[in-house]
């Protein structure tokens, strides 16, 4: 079945006032539905296979208040047979062998290409241009695929799951108060680039995974006088597994493939999170940041989450430790007034280095530590004449921890133990004597050693000796 410049509508009350969902006009679309043939006098059940694409040249939102919608280019792609069952790969139709053309009106065509390896597919593709509530607007390339995908983990063990991948490219976007530029306040990002996967164990659907990479040429803030910010070559990491217990996905080389569509020409952005290093949320970027002409801070930071082993000082080890960390390098900072003037007044550092690590106890959220190193190749104090101060090469180093709270004082009873020896053939009189303490009076023994005793006999005269003082 095939058509082309139809109008659609996909969501809920269709052909209502109280129709909400997606409107979609100048749609071309090439369906295709088969049923399994079987023999004569077969009783089994005949498979079923339907495959889809379709075009639509725009989109808008119906009945959804504070939310609009427009896009252009859209593209939708289906392919429905047997879902497997049990971690079993997907059986489908692969028009990757074989194509069919699909008549969509009297002079066009539309061919359906889906390639069976991908198993159950959902994919969307366009430009879109999103605004929720006023709050987060996005404008940009954006696809959207449903398939299977084979995971290998961190532990080398393997999964057969379902994928959900949204990718993105040339993306533009702001997040806060909207308004006309020059009139918002908030964050706005370019050239934003992104994949994200979001997985589900096919056998087990309690086991999920997320995995996201993206980019941003530029993020600046807008909307205060006197507070600037932007960064540059921003970039974000997220490997994440949903199960306690579970690992990672692992995409280093030799590992998971995964390759996520991010434009309209079929280029791809492949995750390439290692899974040696377990859950794992951090960022990175070159950042610039002025605090109403009194801190400017500018150079390159990251900040990264995830788990570690850490071992403290008396030697015990907290596994899987929650660990933050920021670090920067080659930074240059200035507190004081007029920044960056010939008139500026102030501490300046220069070429600061520094690492931040701060870990929490995942089993005891009171057990926390703070650990900073950090250099700086050069301090100065500027724009006071005759107040000179200057440093090289300056160290700073803090670790921090817990205090153990004080023990009370204790008094503990044990047995006390001495040692006894004389010669193997000793044979005579052993005295022992017990000076007067509180409560009793001094006391003395005599134990008799003959020389024909036995070691047992030895050892009960001295029991009866000892036990009568």
């Amino acid at each position: 079945i095939g058509g082309s410049g139809v109008q659609a509508f996909a969501g809920l009350n269709g052909g209502t006032a109280d129709a909400m969902g997606l409107s979609l006009a100048d749609v071309d679309f090439a369906l295709l539905l088969a049923s399994e043939k079987l023999e004569d006098g077969s009783t089994a059940t005949p498979r079923n296979f339907t495959t889809l694409k379709a075009t639509a040249g725009s989109i808008g939102v119906v009945g959804l208040e504070g939310f609009t919608a427009s896009a252009s280019d859209l593209t939708v792609e289906i392919n429905r047979g047997v879902p497997g069952t049990g971690g079993a790969a997907d059986l489908v139709l692969d028009h990757g062998f074989r194509q069919y053309e699909v008549a969509s009106g009297p002079d066009s065509t539309i061919t359906l290409d889906s390639d069976g390896s991908l198993g159950e597919l959902t994919r969307a593709s366009g430009n879109l241009t999103l605004d929720v509530l006023g709050f987060v607007q996005v404008e940009g390339f954006l696809s959207l695929q449903k398939s299977t995908q084979t995971l290998k983990l961190a532990d080398a063990s393997t999964v057969q799951a379902d994928l959900l991948a949204i990718g993105g490219s040339d993306l533009s976007g702001f997040v806060g108060i909207a308004g006309e530029p020059g009139d918002r306040i908030g964050l706005a990002v370019q050239d934003v680039e992104f994949a994200l996967a979001l997985l589900s164990d096919r056998a087990d659907a309690t086991r999920s995974w997320t995995s996201l990479q993206a980019t941003a040429g530029q993020v600046t803030f807008e909307g205060i006088d006197g507070l600037t910010m932007s960064a540059t070559s921003l970039s974000v990491a997220v490997n994440q597994a949903g199960k306690d217990g579970d690992r990672v996905v692992d995409y280093a080389a030799g590992a998971t493939t995964l390759a996520v569509t991010t434009d309209a020409e079929g280029g791809t952005l492949n995750l390439s999170l290692k899974g040696s290093e377990g859950e794992v949320i951090k960022a990175a970027g070159n950042l610039d940041v002025d605090l109403f002409g009194f801190l400017s801070v500018e150079g390159g930071f990251g900040i990264e989450q995830r788990s570690h082993d850490v071992t403290l000082s008396d030697g015990s080890t907290i596994e899987d430790a929650r660990l933050v960390t920021i670090g920067g390098s080659g930074i240059d900072a200035f507190a004081g007034v007029n920044g960056g003037t010939a008139g500026e007044v102030g501490l300046k550092l220069g070429q600061v280095n520094f690492g931040l690590a701060l870990i929490q106890d995942p089993d005891d959220d009171s057990r926390r530590f703070t650990s900073l190193q950090a250099t700086a190749a050069s301090a100065e104090f500027k724009g006071i004449d005759g107040l000179t101060v200057q440093a090289q090469q300056v160290l700073v180093n803090i670790n921090q921890g817990i205090t153990l709270a004080a023990q009370p004082e204790q008094t503990i009873k044990v047995n006390t133990e001495l040692k006894l020896a004389f010669a193997h053939d000793f044979v005579g009189t052993l005295k022992f004597n017990r000076a007067a303490g509180a409560g009793y009076a001094a006391s003395s023994a005599d134990v008799q050693i003959g020389r024909t005793d036995t070691e047992a006999q030895v050892l009960v005269k001295l029991k009866a000796g000892l036990e009568s003082l």
